[in-house]
């Protein structure tokens, strides 16, 4: 269970497959960010970009229906970074820039600039 709870300091720290974990209920606080963990795990094999987004999907939902506006920013973030000029870069850009402003009590913290610079870096095609 630490390294559960580790992974959402650095995301290296997380067990290497907990997502039967997650789907069992087994560790549902932080369930967003370790599907988002899995995600940026299996983006680093090859030919596993579909599965990673699919994990990420996964991970944006779990946020919604805790409303863990956190996870969804996180999850938000690497979406539109896995998906820079591939198809549906606009649209998880634009689903982004939508989480960013409902969340301007978020402003100081890193992932808030993390998203910001990533809305700044990629103008609107």
């Amino acid at each position: 269970m630490l390294g559960h709870n580790l992974c959402t300091f650095w995301w290296r720290l997380a067990p290497r497959d907990m997502t039967d974990l997650i789907r069992k209920g087994q560790d549902s606080w932080c369930g967003p960010e370790l599907l988002r963990v899995q995600a940026l795990r299996m983006r680093e094999q090859p030919g596993q970009r579909a599965t990673a987004l699919a994990l990420l999907d996964d991970a944006l939902r779990m946020a919604r229906a805790q409303g863990a506006l956190a996870w969804e920013l996180r999850s938000a973030i690497s979406r539109v970074d896995m998906l820079r000029d591939q198809p549906g870069a606009q649209a998880a850009r634009a689903e982004l820039a939508e989480l960013v402003q409902r969340m301007p009590e978020a402003a100081g913290t890193a992932d808030y600039r993390r998203a910001q610079g990533l809305l700044d870096a990629q103008p609107p095609a």
